[in-house]
């Protein structure tokens, strides 16, 4: 480097002015450390299109939408680097990710999730909104006449949802599942009706009838 300098500013003492000759030295080096980066990044990300690696860390200590990810090539070398995901992209450790290689980027990319329908452990829901009730407060839901339908509020024994229609539907397409610790069904005024078009069954310990 110090041997271009020399030589530009020969050529410059030569040909060029003072303000000639410092645009011709700076450009000299501006040229060889770029050259130098490229070199670099060749080294350290290999030419490819697409490939499959395995996700070894998802969390990054300090960056967002980085995953640690390890992967070999057809010669058989094997490299691990922390890469950028695509957003929306959700990729935790173990899974086999699509890595994908730009042609005008310097490091590969993580594009999809091969194996996301294998069992993973529950991903923590992000709390987007909130809302504090004290005990004599509620959360109302109105009709567009004025009418209420759905109250939201909170007694000694827990939260409590109201819906204030004397007759209600819940319809769904699909199956309904209902889970707790313990179930309780209660007809206060009238009977209680179970219809079904196949068979019913109720299984437990002890079945009581009266």
């Amino acid at each position: 480097m110090k041997a271009m300098v020399r030589e530009a500013n020969n050529a410059g003492k030569k040909e060029y002015g003072t303000e000639d000759k410092n645009l011709l030295i700076l450009e000299e080096i501006i040229g060889l450390q770029r050259s130098k980066r490229k070199e670099t990044r060749k080294d350290q990300v290999p030419e490819f299109s697409t490939l499959v690696g395995t996700c070894l860390d998802a969390k990054h200590p300090a960056l967002q939408g980085r995953v640690l990810v390890e992967w070999k090539i057809k010669s058989g070398e094997s490299y691990r680097k922390w890469i950028p995901t695509l957003m929306g992209v959700t990729v935790r450790k173990c899974d086999r990710v699509l890595l994908s290689a730009p042609g005008n980027w310097t490091e590969p990319v993580v594009i999809g999730v091969l194996d996301g329908f294998a069992l993973r452990p529950p991903k923590e829901k992000i709390e987007r909104a909130s809302l504090e009730l004290e005990r004599d407060e509620s959360i109302t839901v109105y009709a567009a006449n004025g009418e209420k339908i759905l109250e939201v509020f909170y007694e000694g024994s827990g939260p409590v949802v109201k819906l204030m229609k004397e007759d209600v539907e819940v319809e769904m397409p699909g199956k309904l599942r209902l889970s707790a610790k313990s179930v309780n069904i209660e007809a206060k005024t009238g009977g209680v009706k179970i219809k079904a078009s196949d068979d019913v069954k109720i299984e437990g310990e002890v079945i009581k009838l009266n």
